[in-house]
């Protein structure tokens, strides 16, 4: 359910203008179970400091989720610096002020293409955990809001991920799933959509690829 270019997503907080086709999107599906939730939370324990290769090896490769998608890497991975995010907008604005004052550090993003649907990773690294919570807050504020009038949000659960998570099914143009997390001083956000139906279980794909980085981001903190 790819809402614009990667970097202007990640910028605008992600996902904020609605899903796309399958060769540039993400989103849950019609037959997924949904329920309402809120953030989980877990007390934090202490990490040490992240490198930019660290935010590499944390997203990692493509996903291995749903059977038959057969990623291929987008050759568009992002690294942005607080100063390469775009403030065109007053929303962009005051995502940059957000993030200036939780201590920013770096954004790291891939997309992976697939013969079903497209997949993005993205990490946020922040100077400590204090800053990634206050990032956290930010970025699901801007989820929760629907990309256009004929998308829908939809909470899910998400226990279990990371130290504290928000999910959603986004349905409305294109099927789609997202994932936000953190763990430490990290917030990462996992995605995936289809052009229309996915065909497949959309939401537990993505919560598989989710897993499958909250795992690699435990083990490297």
């Amino acid at each position: 359910m790819r809402r614009a270019t990667p970097a202007a997503l990640i910028a605008a907080a992600l996902l904020a203008t609605g899903c796309g086709s399958s060769k540039q999107s993400s989103a849950p599906p019609p037959t997924a179970t949904t329920r309402n939730t809120t953030a989980t939370t877990t007390t934090p324990a202490t990490h040490r400091s992240l490198t930019v290769l660290d935010l590499v090896n944390i997203i990692g490769q493509a996903p291995d989720t749903p059977a038959g998608a057969d990623y291929a890497a987008d050759s568009r991975s992002t690294s942005l610096t607080l100063a390469d995010l775009p403030t065109g907008t007053s929303e962009e604005r005051a995502t940059v002020r957000a993030f200036r004052r939780a201590g920013f550090r770096r954004i790291y993003q891939r997309s992976f293409n697939g013969a079903l649907n497209v997949a993005d990773g993205t990490a946020y690294l922040f100077v400590s955990a204090a800053g990634s919570t206050k990032a956290f807050a930010v970025l699901k504020h801007t989820l929760e809001k629907p990309g256009g009038v004929s998308q829908r949000v939809t909470p899910l659960l998400a226990d279990g991920l990371g130290e504290e998570a928000w999910a959603a099914h986004v349905t409305g143009g294109a099927d789609g799933a997202v994932f936000l997390w953190r763990r430490g001083t990290l917030v990462v956000v996992a995605d995936m959509s289809c052009d229309a139906s996915c065909g497949f279980d959309v939401v537990a794909a993505v919560r598989t690829y989710a897993d499958e980085i909250d795992q690699r981001a435990k083990e490297t903190s």
